[in-house]
């Protein structure tokens, strides 16, 4: 948001993770802002799986599928107030309004539960609020309230930001088991070592234009820190 983009043209695929790297004001996570109906195209196309172009606001974009986990999820992402399960479920039963007036809060607590199990949520009790859980619960109960609305395209935005280590590599696996799910996975990270963790490629931005790809074993800190300064993307041109 705030930084004009061009020159900005990739595919993105099913059962892959793409890394976004540039520096802040490279316009890096503009992309997340068009695919999740926050800003519009001023030109060019986007083409989303289903054959349509980029969603006209973030109610559409959730209705078509696509999940943003926003880099601050103590004021993006989650009801600090609000419990865990009331958290998990606020996306598929509020907005989407997916099972309608039928399902009773057993039947949404019981789905809230299983997904917390399965992330691996620290917790007392479904009902306690999700602001007393650590920093890395906290970041899995945004993940899971988005993974509940079986998302086709899933934006992360510095999912692993100030969490630690271990929930650090639990945000990893589950980033990776989303990609073997066949779901498209576009990351970002201010940390240049998550990229080569979790991506299989990179995309590089620098002054608002995509400049080039790494990938594979070229994705390292020292070729991301020298492309997302320099704006040279190819690996081959990287000094050692």
């Amino acid at each position: 948001a705030g930084t004009d983009i061009a020159d900005v043209s990739f595919a993105a695929y099913p059962g892959e993770v793409v890394g976004l790297a540039g520096l802040e004001g490279s316009g890096v996570t503009a992309p997340f802002d068009l695919l999740f109906g926050l800003t519009r195209a001023t030109a060019g196309t986007v083409q989303l799986a289903d054959g349509e172009g980029a969603p006209t606001s973030p109610r559409d974009a959730v209705g078509r599928g696509i999940a943003l986990v926003p880099a601050d999820r103590r004021t993006e992402g989650l009801a600090l107030e609000q419990s865990i399960g009331a958290n998990i479920s606020l996306v598929t039963a509020g907005t989407l309004g997916r099972f309608g007036s039928w399902l009773k809060q057993a039947a949404l607590d019981a789905r809230a539960n299983a997904r917390a199990d399965a992330l691996k949520i620290k917790r007392n009790v479904l009902g306690q609020y999700a602001g007393s859980l650590s920093g890395g619960n906290q970041q899995k109960v945004v993940l899971a309230k988005w993974l509940e609305t079986d998302p086709k395209i899933i934006l992360l935005n510095d999912p692993a930001r100030g969490v630690d280590i271990g929930a650090k590599l639990e945000i990893y696996k589950i980033i990776e088991e989303q990609a073997e799910a066949g779901r498209i996975v576009l990351f970002h990270s201010t940390e240049l070592q998550e990229f080569a963790q979790v991506c299989d490629r990179v995309l590089v931005f620098h002054r608002g234009r995509l400049t080039g790809e790494l990938a594979g074993d070229d994705i390292t800190d020292h070729g991301l820190l020298h492309a997302i300064n320099v704006g040279v993307g190819a690996a081959s041109r990287i000094p050692a």
